[in-house]
Order: C-alpha cells, then structure tokens, then sequence
C-alpha cells in the first residue's frame, strides 16, 4: 500500500555528462580524498579544516561542477515537462 502513495524523485531517470567537467571532477575527487579522512579525526581541528578544504573544493572547479549539473538537470526537467 505504501508503493500506492509514493512520489518519485524529480531526478529519476537524470543521468548527467560528466565529459564537460571532467577535468574538475578528477580534481575534486584529490581534494575530497586529502580532506576526508582529516575531517573524522577527532585531533584535527575541524573549523580551519573545514575552511581549508572548501577553499580548496574551491580552487579545483566546485562552482563550476555545480553550475554545469544545474544546467544539465534544468534541461532534462524541462523535457519531462508535458504540454
């Protein structure tokens, strides 16, 4: 009964390409994995960590990533759309 009352996510079926922020994504993904394993550990501190890494995230294209994603999924939304 529950299936009956369930909504599907407005991203179902959103797939995105990847290849106009390749190069973002690769170094996102270095930034990601240097900062993580900092953040889960109890010793570091967290607020200059944190900081840092977001300067970083920053510096490697996040804006842009984000900015392209939106874009994607605003077009793929409005092809969904019915007349």
């Amino acid at each position: 009964s529950w299936d009956k009352d369930a909504k599907a996510s407005p991203t179902l079926g959103f797939v995105p390409d990847l290849a106009p922020i390749k190069s973002e994504m690769v170094q996102l993904n270095v930034v990601i994995g240097e900062y993580l394993p900092l953040l889960y550990d109890e010793h570091v501190d967290w607020d200059r960590t944190m900081d840092k890494f977001r300067a970083k995230l920053k510096d490697a294209g996040i804006e842009h990533v984000i900015a392209e994603m939106q874009k994607q999924f605003d077009a793929y939304k409005a092809s969904k759309r019915t007349p």
